[in-house]
């Protein structure tokens, strides 16, 4: 038999680590919930104004990625002034055209934008040098006669400061979290990219506190073996993931992940009996393309 390309992603290694048939769900026949969260699409606003100022300050725009596209179509567009002009203000702007296409409140947008401006204002003097925004790219996890596993990875920033070189994400949220090292996206980013640290940047949206405590940067560190012992523990993942790709329709159910993190968002399938789960699917969720991490990146770097 040829050898068999599989791509894996930070997403893909969270879900089937908690359960097989959520990763038949989500990832293979690709069934979500009818309702986009909030708090995903007020994130996305967020990265997509910090993608358009970080690009635009540090001369890094990259026209083919699916922000600048749509910004610079000539249509439907919203494309820079010419000459000089604001390249905080021109991103606020982008966010409200950005924001016409999202399912947000008026409130919610307005949030967003005021949170974005106090961010840019208080990294005013941002002593690290970005070198890429929104990258993207791919590493072989692992490889034998039967697999190559590829993994996949979009960062969100990439910048120097001194000796140090990171990858960078940018986590929104309106409640104060702690940051654990502990992350497949985060080590898989420090991996990924051969580097040894990751800064989490961390945008409150907490009305009643002051921007310092809002705005942190959480800087992770990871030595060597801890990388090793990651890919060690992803490739036993990645190859029960290539196992139930053989058997879709024959996946186990992890009972204890049904109540984690808010409860699952198929719990009611999985509640419902099986001859009736075609039937909660058709009325409580939309079916749409299978989650790829391939065609993901391909539309990072389009």
């Amino acid at each position: 038999m040829p050898q068999r390309i599989i791509t894996m992603d930070s997403q893909i290694l969270n879900t089937i680590s908690l359960c097989e048939r959520r990763t038949k769900y989500a990832v293979i026949d690709g069934i979500k919930p009818e309702q986009t969260g909030e708090a995903l699409e007020r994130g996305d606003l967020m990265h997509k104004m910090l993608e358009v100022y970080e690009s635009q300050r540090c001369n890094l725009v990259d026209v083919n990625s699916p922000t600048w596209m749509q910004l610079l179509d000539e249509t439907n567009g919203m494309r820079p002034p010419e000459g000089d002009f604001d390249v905080k203000e021109y991103a606020i702007s982008a966010g409200r055209f950005f924001a016409t296409k999202m399912d947000l409140a008026p409130e919610e947008i307005e949030e967003v934008i005021r949170n974005f401006n106090e961010y840019v204002d208080f990294y005013k003097d941002d002593p690290w040098e970005t070198l890429a925004v929104e990258s993207v790219g791919s590493k072989i996890l692992y490889e034998n006669e039967d697999y190559k596993f590829l993994y996949t990875f979009k960062i969100d920033r990439f910048a120097k400061r001194d000796q140090i070189m990171a990858p960078w994400d940018y986590k929104t949220s309106k409640r104060r979290q702690e940051t654990s090292s502990l992350s497949n996206q985060f080590i898989g980013y420090a991996w990924a990219t051969d580097s040894n640290y990751v800064i989490v940047d961390k945008i409150g949206f907490q009305k009643t506190l002051k921007a310092a405590e809002r705005f942190q940067r959480i800087f992770l560190s990871y030595d060597q073996e801890r990388l090793s012992e990651w890919q060690g523990q992803a490739i036993r993942w990645a190859l029960i993931y290539a196992g139930m790709l053989t058997r879709p329709d024959d996946t186990l159910m992890n009972l204890t992940s049904c109540d984690k993190y808010g409860g699952c968002v198929y719990k009611r399938i999985c509640e419902s009996s099986p001859s009736a789960r075609n039937w909660i699917i058709e009325r409580d969720y939309k079916v749409g393309e299978k989650w790829d991490p391939a065609r993901e990146l391909e539309k990072g770097a389009a």
